[in-house]
């Protein structure tokens, strides 16, 4: 036995609202729909008549408001009532598309569910049509409830409040909840929102006021008296879409989707996590403010909002459906900003870097993905250099000749600022290569061009270009080394004595990966438990003795430095008291080195341990001491 499907339209009435449509607002944007795809129609059947939508804000006799909403479009017979407004699923946009063209369909209709006039029943108690189709006949009379029941019928001309020429007037009476939607400044912002592109007239009417409500259309198609004019329009337009000035616009035209509109590139950096969302109009009616995946995903730059014709909407009318056509478009707006972006960068290479600092991090991540914008954004995205900032176009081109053409990084910020002194005194421009995408886009450049040699080097790559002792220096210093490797042996790290540059620098600490490794191991176990103490103890490079002799770090003692030199007694004491000061007593020069050697792990931007905290407290407290001493043999002198 077959059975039917019984529609509970209360329950439809429910996840239109609460699911379907982002509120109950849109039904003005449902009732703007069904006008234009009705005029549509008629255009069909009469090449020449003038369009127009009205919409009347009225008091019913007890007070309650009311929006009388006509069209001039192609009407409906009553045949077509029974057909159209009483079949849930049904539309007749199918049914005239198979008429007119003969394809079973038509594309020129922005409604095609059959379900638009149920959102009125979300703002009001009941639906009341008034139609007159062009095809002929009187006027048919709607009327529909949320229960489900409806009622058609022929209406004599003698009981018409006004008259009705071909179309539909829709008359909806306010639910009490919603009686803010009916509110005249309320429905003017939102008819602009939804048709403010429309290319037909269309009224807000209350009492004596009378505004239309699309009177400027689309700002792309007007016509200026200049390019510049254009220009200032296109950028208060922006203005208002943004709530701000864009950073510049972009004019889209695509033949896929049979799109145009305006991509405003934001003035802003948006988060990476944020996915970009755009304002979409179908046919010239607003489809949603927050369209996703229209554009590239790297498009992350820009707020497109453009118009479609050949785009499939979704159910809910409020995006586009993914489907080869979107695909078309998605690809020609992404060559059309890859355009925008080269023209911009030969044209006007000033603004150019402006938008390259505007939106950093988040194009060195597009540069990363994509190839040809690589190519584009590479050679003119900024690095930190030990000499300011500057693009690898130009960090090539003042580097080149004293670092034989090798582009040379620190891998993180620590090492960058520990070494950068030191670079620069080597006549090496080091990048810091320790933000994120740095690193990754220094080496993809190398291997873009490979006659470009990219090399990321630690602090003891500047050991190898540091000038060794004198024999005679060698001789004086034994005493002085000897002191400082017993002193710093208890830490772990060994001695080097060697002259370098600048000599503003006492000492310079330097490890190799592994051994960084094992500082961070040493400084989990300080605060780890028994258990967990000796799992990390386990996990220790087994081979750390046999290649740094056991140490976990290298300090580099800058012979060229006076505090260096007058430890080592190379040079004379001044006059006076301080003569009294002898640095080449070994528990003070041991304090010394214990300082410089804590000052050199700061200056690594290396952690300290608590054994290594300690003795910076110690060492100070002796320095102070010793100060005090000074001070006191100073005053009984005098």
């Amino acid at each position: 036995m077959e059975h039917r499907f019984q529609v509970d339209l209360r329950g439809i009435i429910e996840i239109l609202s609460e699911h379907l449509y982002s509120g109950p607002q849109v039904f003005l944007r449902e009732l703007l729909q069904n006008a234009v795809d009705a005029i549509t129609a008629r255009k069909k059947l009469e090449r020449i008549f003038q369009p127009q939508i009205t919409l009347e804000l009225k008091k019913d006799t007890d007070n309650t408001p009311l929006l009388i909403f006509t069209d001039n479009g192609v009407g409906l017979t009553e045949a077509e009532v029974h057909q159209f407004l009483a079949t849930i699923g049904r539309s007749s946009k199918r049914d005239v598309g198979a008429s007119t063209s003969g394809t079973g369909g038509s594309s020129d209709f922005i409604g095609q569910f059959g379900i638009g006039l149920l959102s009125c029943f979300v703002v009001s108690s009941d639906l009341h049509l008034l139609s007159r189709s062009a095809k002929g006949g009187g006027v048919v009379e709607f009327r529909g409830s949320p229960e489900g029941s409806y009622s058609v019928r022929n209406v004599p001309e003698n009981e018409l409040e006004v008259a009705l020429e071909v179309g539909s007037r829709v008359i909806l009476r306010a639910k009490p909840e919603m009686v803010d939607y009916f509110d005249f400044d309320l429905l003017l912002e939102r008819g602009r929102r939804y048709g403010g592109l429309l290319p037909f007239p269309i009224y807000l009417l209350e009492d004596t006021k009378t505004v239309q409500i699309n009177a400027e259309g689309a700002p792309w198609r007007s016509k200026y008296e200049s390019a510049e004019a254009q220009k200032i329009a296109l950028l208060e337009f922006g203005r208002g879409v943004l709530g701000r000035e864009p950073f510049d616009v972009i004019s889209l035209r695509s033949s896929a989707g049979d799109l145009d509109g305006v991509a405003l590139v934001l003035p802003f950096t948006p988060s990476l996590a944020a996915k970009p969302r755009h304002v979409v109009y179908l046919k010239n009616m607003l489809l949603s403010e927050d369209a996703e995946d229209l554009a590239p995903q790297w498009a992350f730059f820009v707020r497109l909002v453009v118009n479609a014709n050949s785009l499939k909407p979704t159910a809910s009318r409020e995006g586009f459906a993914e489907d080869s056509a979107l695909e078309a478009t998605r690809d020609e707006l992404g060559q059309q900003l890859q355009a925008y972006l080269s023209d911009l960068s030969e044209r006007n290479p000033e603004k150019f870097k402006q938008l390259l600092r505007l939106h950093d991090l988040s194009l060195r991540a597009l540069a990363l993905e994509n190839d040809e914008l690589f190519s584009l954004f590479a050679p003119q995205l900024e690095f930190e250099t030990a000499s300011g900032p500057m693009n690898l176009r130009d960090y090539q081109t003042h580097s080149s000749i004293s670092q034989g053409g090798t582009v040379y990084y620190a891998g993180t910020l620590e090492q960058f600022r520990q070494m950068g002194k030191v670079a620069g005194a080597q006549n090496i421009n080091l990048i810091n290569g320790g933000y994120i995408y740095a690193s990754e886009l220094l080496e993809r450049y190398a291997q873009r061009h490979p006659n470009v040699r990219v090399e990321r080097i630690e602090a003891d790559f500047f050991a190898q270009r540091f000038e060794e002792l004198t024999v005679q220096e060698r001789n004086s210093s034994f005493e002085f080394v000897r002191l400082a490797e017993q002193t710093l042996e208890k830490m772990g790290c060994g001695v080097e004595l060697l002259h370098f540059k600048p000599i503003e620098l006492p000492a310079l600490f330097v490890t190799s990966a592994q051994q960084r490794f094992v500082r961070t191991l040493e400084a989990a176990q300080e605060v780890a438990g028994d258990l967990f103490s000796g799992v990390l103890e386990s996990i220790k490079p087994s081979n750390l003795g046999k290649s740094s002799g056991g140490k976990v770090g290298l300090i580099y003692l800058n012979m060229s430095n006076p505090l260096i030199r007058r430890c080592l007694g190379l040079t004379t004491a001044p006059h006076g008291p301080d003569r009294l000061v002898n640095l080449s007593d070994e528990a003070r020069v041991k304090c010394v080195l214990e300082v410089l050697y804590v000052q050199a792990l700061l200056l690594a931007q290396h952690p300290l341990s608590s054994r290594e905290l300690n003795t910076l407290t110690a060492g100070l407290g002796q320095l102070i001491d010793l100060s005090l001493k000074v001070s006191e043999v100073s005053r009984e002198l005098h």
